[in-house]
């Protein structure tokens, strides 16, 4: 910026422009760490949220394998009464 400074017949004031892009440059300095930490932070909730999901799923997994073994076994109480009954009609 000096040497096109010094090239022009009418310089022109330089140093307002280099302080307000040094001011601009500082604002995207900050608002992109801002976005970094938030970016960090979603990240932990998503990982969170992943994790609460698969032990929600094995929960209802194992919940639904219970009943229906549960259910399994009510079938079978009946019939093995019956048999149970046969054998003592003798």
């Amino acid at each position: 910026l000096q040497k096109i400074k010094e090239m022009l017949q009418y310089p022109l004031d330089t140093a307002s422009y280099v302080k307000k892009l040094v001011n601009a440059k500082h604002k995207i300095i900050i608002i992109s760490n801002i976005l970094q930490s938030t970016q960090e932070c979603l990240n932990k909730v998503h990982q969170a949220v992943e994790k609460s999901s698969v032990k929600r799923k094995i929960l209802l997994d194992n919940n639904s394998a219970y009943n229906n073994a549960s259910i399994e076994a009510d079938k079978e109480e009946p019939a093995m009464a019956e048999i149970s009954s046969n054998n003592f009609r003798y």
